[in-house]
């Protein structure tokens, strides 16, 4: 009778799965992967585990997640949606909560994603997606990185190609949602 428990339940010392194990295995199956729906999985895991675990997964998918923003998020809407609600809660800083550790995290994540201004043209041409809730990520992940770091984004608004015309449509906006939502004029420097 005990061999059939025991068989059952299988081996007793099952090894632990820790969180960098998972978040390794997720960033992996983020670059490596050729379909876009494990990407998409894979994105939505780390969205769900950034909320507790902002620090580890920045340190290890920051970088899968800026890959899968470069190449997949104007194919696919649901993927642009999380990956950058992802950023967005690796960045972000709640001032009334965070302590210097967790401040520290997230201007570093923020100075990850203007380490290179292909993922700011980048979400300025998310910012002329159709889909209103990608939109709506693209600014709030902008305002984001105005709040922590004004004048790289500054610096690399002014050196994209057609950034003003895009600014503009935005204000111009009539959905309200989308016109209201972020003060998108702190794009401009302080003399404009």
């Amino acid at each position: 009778m005990d061999q059939f428990l025991t068989a059952l339940r299988g081996p007793q010392q099952q090894q632990q799965v820790t969180v960098a194990d998972t978040l390794n295995k997720l960033a992996d199956r983020c670059q490596q992967s050729t379909q876009l729906a494990d990407r998409r999985a894979a994105v939505l895991a780390l969205r769900g585990l950034s909320r507790d675990y902002k620090q580890e997964v920045g340190t290890v998918a920051l970088n899968a997640l800026l890959t899968v923003l470069e190449h997949d998020a104007s194919v696919d809407e649901e993927i642009a949606k999380a990956v950058l609600q992802t950023i967005n809660t690796l960045c972000e800083v709640d001032i009334e909560i965070a302590n210097k550790a967790d401040r520290e995290a997230a201007l570093a994540h923020t100075d990850a994603v203007l380490a290179n201004p292909t993922y700011t043209q980048k979400l300025l041409a998310l910012i002329q997606h159709d889909a209103s809730y990608v939109r709506l990520g693209a600014i709030h992940l902008l305002n984001t990185l105005l709040s922590n770091r004004r004048a790289p984004v500054q610096a690399h608004f002014v050196n994209a190609p057609e950034s003003s015309r895009i600014v503009i449509a935005l204000l111009e906006e009539k959905r309200d949602v989308i016109r209201t939502g972020q003060p998108i004029h702190r794009l401009c420097p302080r003399e404009c």
